[in-house]
């Protein structure tokens, strides 16, 4: 009798085994087939593809979040120089000054949108930075799930957008405020030229 209890104890320890391995398989799967099914979404967007529409709140003059928003499609027939960045983040303030001289420079040719990923919960730092930095820039808050969107891994990203709404360039390195400049007017150029 203890040999019959012992091969059934076995048998059902095989049968949840195999119960166990098939959920955990079919879990699997179904997980697999979210991320092939958003695999374009987790991909960083990139140069030549559409650039991803969003609609942000402003920041407003006094730092407030209000009810203006803006989205990236109202920017269309305009070359659009997007920056995401965080308040905390050394670079970014370091290329900011660069951005909004091109901005200057490029004057009712180039819109600079600053998209601060960190603006919800920072709306008055954001605010005061941008004023001070780059005063030309439309500023947006973003909670992050627009960066995540587009494929933000580093601060300062910069994404320049021709007028036809697509990608010119990606600029995910920041190596200083000359290269920056030099790889941004030759974008520019690009786009402008387009």
């Amino acid at each position: 009798m203890t040999g019959e209890k012992t091969g059934r104890g076995a048998a059902r320890a095989r049968w949840a085994g195999r119960v166990l391995v098939a959920i955990i398989a079919a879990v699997f799967v179904i997980d697999l087939g979210a991320v092939v099914s958003d695999w374009d979404r987790m991909r960083p967007v990139g140069a030549g593809a559409d650039a991803p529409d969003f609609r942000l709140p402003r920041i407003g003059a006094r730092g407030r979040i209000g009810p203006e928003q803006l989205s990236l499609s109202e920017l269309r027939g305009r070359v659009v120089l997007v920056d995401f960045w965080e308040t905390w983040c050394h670079p970014c303030r370091e290329a900011m000054p660069v951005l909004d001289r091109l901005a200057a420079e490029y004057a009712g040719e180039v819109e600079l949108l600053s998209v601060c990923s960190d603006g919800t919960r920072r709306p008055v730092e954001a605010r005061r930075l941008v004023d001070r930095l780059a005063p030309r820039a439309q500023l947006v808050a973003d909670s992050g799930a627009t960066a995540d969107r587009w494929g933000v891994g580093t601060i300062p990203h910069l994404v320049l957008i021709g007028r036809d709404g697509s990608v010119v360039s990606v600029h995910r390195r920041y190596a200083g405020p000359e290269a920056l400049e030099r790889d941004l007017r030759a974008a520019i150029a690009d786009a402008l030229a387009r």
